[in-house]
């Protein structure tokens, strides 16, 4: 690590609450002369505290972080603080509305989970010389449904951060103890998913979030 740090590498923060996903995506960035993971995080907080601390020029974010704020929120927040750091979105999800929100979030590049092997480095790279990274599958359903509207473009990013954690299986109380909010305020956000996705019941709402969000 010394030595890559003397010739001048570009150092990476690895963003993921997966501890073995996180190591494996170390191992294949530091097969990079130039490249070096540098720190990593598994939450919101301690992923603020990292990049202060070590001013990475890259920070890769699962955008399904399970404690605190979700991976979006943190992108709006790096961006916010630090405008010149990159981010790279490490991602299960390939609807169309998770991907457009990322990038209007701030997010320079979105790779999908199953494809880290294989691409990490390639996304990295494109990332740092101004190229958006897409994962391909990604580009070939983007474009399929581009025409279409989608459920999600009537989703404000709180109702989507709720929606995503009781498709994971999450509480009431979970979930408002994860987004730091009431139980009441969760609550409303219940009601306010089943009114925009036409939705009557708790059940049903259940059922609709795990089809969508399960893992």
């Amino acid at each position: 690590m010394d030595e890559k740090r003397d010739n001048g590498f570009v150092p990476v923060v690895v963003v993921d609450d997966h501890p073995i996903l996180a190591e494996g995506i170390r191992l294949l960035i530091q097969e990079e002369r130039d490249l070096g993971v540098v720190g990593s995080a598994r939450d919101a907080v301690s992923a603020m505290e990292v990049v202060e601390r070590l001013r990475p020029r890259l920070a890769i974010v699962d955008i399904s972080l399970k404690r605190g704020v979700s991976g979006i929120e943190l992108i709006k927040m790096f961006k916010e603080k630090y405008p010149t750091l990159l981010v790279l979105v490490l991602s299960m999800h390939e609807e169309r509305h998770i991907v457009e929100r990322a990038f209007k979030a701030g997010a320079d590049g979105y790779i999908l989970k199953d494809e880290v092997s294989e691409a990490i480095v390639k996304a990295i790279r494109s990332v740092l010389s101004g190229i958006r990274y897409l994962s391909p599958d990604l580009v070939v359903g983007l474009h399929a449904s581009g025409a279409r509207g989608c459920w999600g473009d009537y989703l404000s990013d709180r109702e989507l951060e709720v929606f995503a954690l009781i498709g994971q299986g999450r509480e009431t109380r979970e979930i408002a103890e994860s987004l730091f909010i009431s139980v009441k305020t969760v609550e409303t956000y219940r009601q306010r998913l089943k009114e925009k996705l036409g939705i009557t019941s708790n059940t049903e709402l259940i059922r609709n979030a795990v089809q969508r969000f399960q893992e």
